[in-house]
């Protein structure tokens, strides 16, 4: 006993060793609990970078890079990099109707992780040992420069043609007159097809046109079971309502902690729509085919839609102050109002003349608010006028529409020569909030660098 006294009296034993000693002791201590308290999940990586820290300190080879943490799979679509678009040419802005689409982007830029970023982003780095010994991730991706637009309005109409809305002969006085001279005018925005609900899909999460929604989703109907986004989050196959795997904007804007709105005419209550696999038919004034955000799992199982899709009426209250402003809003009119419809009831205009009435009654006050004044921008986009309800055409080709882009920071009375659709509009809103491109936006130009200024007009 007296030899064995002696003999560990004399023992020595060396800093790094007593950490890595009492760091297997921690990891001990853990895991003996986490067996007790039947923890899981979160506990053990807790533990895990507990023990790599441990590690570090005591000078080992360097550990494995530290995941970062994932969202739910089911809330998360993998962002694919993406290239930002060009900057903008004297050459694209001018009194030209003519234009051609732009080629898709490349991908290479690393998507984001500033506050901007969608779910479906990840921060990425490798970890190593600093200076000070302990672990990093490496220096953060550069982030997206700010925008000088802050609340952007997006009102979404119906018109046959460019020529009906923007043309010598159009029945549309107030939006040629009073809002053409103030804007940037989109010549050659033309729409995805014949349909305009696939527009409608497009502009709100990038989804390409299928059969079920170029025949204007007859029926509120899901996609088949196990379906989900791939990884450019798209989703393949026919369905109206998108599995929660499919983003919109608003899952982004939520994602970045910024506020968002859709106001929706007709409708008598939030998030209004049908039963599954019940007709999609209008309920009085209200048509759930021109209101893209009941068509989203990942917004209707949440309560998103619930909060954020609201009645028209509630518009007005939106505008009193800009703190009181969503960053986004959406304004989807009725059939009569948005132009869509080939009936209104008597004594009411009829189709392009229909939307003009709208917007005199819409715009003004969207101008006037301290919102729009201060830092926004209002895109009106025109759809095509819809097929007949459960009809598809293989030969659906794209319309040209027209659009127009308002703010203190455009061009006004200019037009825009270059090619757009509703994947450009989405590009261009997530460009503005410094968010990833959602299925087909990430491959489109937008057109904000090109329209919008850096002095207020």
């Amino acid at each position: 006993m007296r030899r064995a006294a002696q003999s560990l009296r004399g023992a020595r034993v060396s800093l790094p060793q007593l950490l890595v000693v009492g760091s297997v002791s921690a990891l001990v201590t853990a895991l003996i609990a986490i067996s007790a308290t039947g923890q899981t999940g979160p506990e053990r990586a807790v533990i895990a970078a507990l023990r790599e820290r441990h590690v570090i300190h005591a000078q080992a080879p360097a550990p494995t890079p530290i995941p970062a943490a994932r969202a739910p799979a089911s809330a998360v679509t993998p962002a694919d990099a993406q290239t930002p678009a060009p900057a903008p040419s004297a050459a694209d802005v001018s009194t030209s109707d003519s234009g051609s689409r732009p080629p898709a982007a490349a991908s290479s830029d690393t998507a984001t992780t500033s506050s901007g970023a969608s779910a479906g982003s990840q921060a990425s780095g490798s970890s190593g040992n600093s200076g000070s010994g302990t672990a990093t991730t490496g220096s953060p991706p550069t982030p997206k420069p700010a925008s000088k637009i802050k609340h952007v309005f997006v009102i979404a109409l119906s018109t046959p043609s460019y020529d009906a809305a923007f043309g010598n002969g159009s029945a549309a006085p107030y939006l040629n007159s009073k809002l053409r001279p103030k804007g940037a005018l989109l010549t050659n925005y033309h729409t995805l097809g014949t349909a305009s609900m696939p527009d409608y899909i497009a502009l709100v999460s990038g989804q390409e046109p299928n059969q079920d929604t170029t025949g204007g989703c007859p029926t509120y109907s899901e996609f088949r079971g196990g379906t989900a986004a791939n990884k450019q989050g798209l989703v393949a196959g026919n369905g109206c309502i998108y599995p929660n795997t499919a983003l919109t904007i608003g899952d982004e804007l939520d994602s970045a902690d910024l506020s968002w709105r859709a106001y929706v005419e007709g409708m008598t209550a939030p998030c209004e729509h049908p039963n599954t696999g019940a007709a999609t038919t209008p309920t009085g004034d209200y048509t759930p085919a021109l209101n893209p955000f009941v068509f989203f799992h990942s917004l209707l199982d949440l309560g998103d839609c619930q909060n954020d899709v609201l009645p028209y009426a509630a518009f007005g209250r939106a505008l009193g102050s800009p703190h009181r402003t969503p960053a986004f809003s959406y304004i989807a009119p009725d059939a009569c109002d948005s132009g869509s419809s080939a009936t209104c009831p008597a004594g009411q205009p009829q189709g392009i003349a229909a939307a003009d009435a709208f917007l005199q009654k819409a715009v003004p006050p969207i101008l006037h608010s301290a919102a729009y004044r201060k830092d926004g921008a209002l895109v009106i986009v025109f759809t095509a006028s819809p097929p007949a309800a459960g009809t598809f055409d293989s030969n659906n080709g794209p319309v040209r529409t027209g659009a127009l882009v308002l703010s203190r920071y455009t061009r006004h009375g200019s037009t825009l020569r270059g090619s757009y659709d509703p994947y450009a509009v989405l590009r261009t809103v997530e460009d503005i909030f410094a968010l990833d491109g959602l299925g087909d936006s990430r491959h489109a130009h937008g057109f904000g660098e090109k329209v919008f200024t850096d002095s207020a007009q």
